[in-house]
């Protein structure tokens, strides 16, 4: 297990994808917390929910602010052009290697975890 995950019993994640709920479920430690912010691939995710009561996680939903004020950042988006910057893109096999990256303060921009 990465290192990561042995020393912290949290992982925030956002827009998190229903494609990869229960691998990410998997790589909590015990009593860790996990934050929906989003459901970019879908409303359903394919989940393992034993993970979920045996190892006594917490799942929460979180949204970023209201419809109306997403509007307005849709529209400041088509308007202006403007696009979020990416660091890096990794495998979800090295999220590790991103949140290392992260607490280091190596990143300039957004990293992107593909499936």
């Amino acid at each position: 297990m990465p290192r990561f995950f042995v020393r912290h019993r949290w992982l925030l994640t956002t827009l998190l994808a229903s494609m990869v709920f229960a691998a990410v479920c998997a790589k909590l430690n015990t009593s860790g917390n996990l934050v929906v912010a989003g459901a970019t691939s879908g409303q359903d995710p394919s989940a393992e929910l034993n993970r979920v009561f045996f190892k006594e996680l917490e799942v929460v939903g979180s949204t970023m602010g209201t419809l109306e004020e997403l509007r307005r950042l849709v529209s400041l988006v088509d308007l202006t052009g403007i696009r979020p910057r990416i660091d890096q893109v990794l495998p979800l096999a090295e999220v590790a290697e991103g949140i290392r990256a992260l607490a280091a303060g190596d990143v300039l921009g957004k990293i992107v975890i593909n499936p």
